[in-house]
């Protein structure tokens, strides 16, 4: 079952843009992608991460560390100012979680799972979250509720390769704050669109510069009722690369999780919406838009108080 205004269309490449917003920054030199710059800034390792990892892992150090830590702790801050619960969930889930969300089998070949073990990493926190909620009843008079959760996730990316890879944009590990809502069906179309509202709100507080798009038939995944991506630019891609995405799940995830509630006579599957509120590629997005000719980079205004610095500067070895 599919919104009716969902576009045809096979790949991303088919995704309607609705709208975009900001200034692409213009340079007077030439202009250094995030890898580069984090080796000049010192504040990312790539090969120390491969080294105790694998390839796809990777270390954020010193102020680069501390501008992601701001940036996670900033839009967490905001999301609890509009009405979302904060979480700390766990970094593991069961089988039957991941299929309820709809993450198995769909999504099987990017899932790390525990060997000898009913566990799995988890992908985003929406699976523990909205499992949360498994085989319960929630009283009408309690919804919508808002929850949000900042965790690390694990996908294999298998099959990716090549898909702007470059430097830590795709990985094995990131980090993300995920918005959750739980509501009446009647309600879903209404949420969907205040979590889209909450991204842009975000992303312009950042100062940086993205479009919307409203995503077609064969990306949408087998789950999805609508969905939008969010795209902010980044200048050492000279494109625009996805940062969020919301989806708006209907009845997939709570049928499969048995999530019901009641309201007098009224009784029904709730809806359920999963969006990205921010993730790392907001950081990276950030160094790349915003450097200077000498490699240094300044951090957007709203992050500021929680950095304690206004500029990032190179290292001089």
């Amino acid at each position: 079952m599919l919104a009716d205004d969902v576009p045809d269309g096979q790949t991303d490449a088919d995704n309607v843009e609705l709208r975009k917003v900001g200034v692409i920054p213009e340079f007077d030199f030439k202009v250094r992608d995030h890898q580069e710059l984090g080796e000049m800034l010192d504040i990312i390792d790539t090969q120390r991460g491969a080294k105790v990892a694998q390839s796809g892992f990777y270390y954020w150090k010193g102020k680069g560390a501390q501008l992601v830590q701001a940036l996670f702790f900033w839009t967490q801050r905001e999301l609890v100012n509009r009405g979302f619960q904060l979480f700390m969930t766990p970094c593991l889930a069961k089988e039957k979680t991941l299929y309820g969300t709809g993450y198995l089998p769909f999504f099987a070949d990017q899932t790390y799972a525990l060997k000898d073990e009913d566990l799995a990493l988890i992908g985003t926190s929406e699976q523990t979250l909205v499992g949360f909620h498994a085989d319960e009843v929630l009283e009408g008079a309690t919804l919508p509720r808002f929850y949000t959760a900042y965790t690390p996730c694990f996908r294999t990316e298998s099959g990716s390769y090549g898909k702007a890879s470059r430097g830590i944009f795709r990985v094995h590990q990131f980090h993300k704050v995920e918005q959750i809502i739980f509501c009446k069906p009647q309600d879903s179309v209404k949420y969907h669109d205040f979590c889209l509202e909450n991204e842009e709100y975000l992303l312009q507080q950042l100062g940086l510069p993205y479009h919307v798009v409203n995503v077609c038939v064969g990306d949408l995944g087998a789950p999805g009722y609508k969905k939008y991506d969010i795209e902010a630019w980044f200048a050492g891609f000279d494109a625009y690369r996805e940062v969020t995405s919301n989806t708006n799940l209907t009845e997939f995830q709570s049928r499969r999780l048995n999530i019901r509630y009641k309201d007098g006579d009224e009784r029904g599957f709730v809806h359920t919406i999963s969006a990205t509120a921010m993730t790392d590629r907001a950081a990276i997005a950030i160094l790349e838009n915003n450097q200077r000719a000498d490699g240094s980079v300044v951090v957007p205004e709203v992050l500021r108080p929680f950095t304690g610095f206004d500029v990032i500067e190179p290292v001089k070895h």
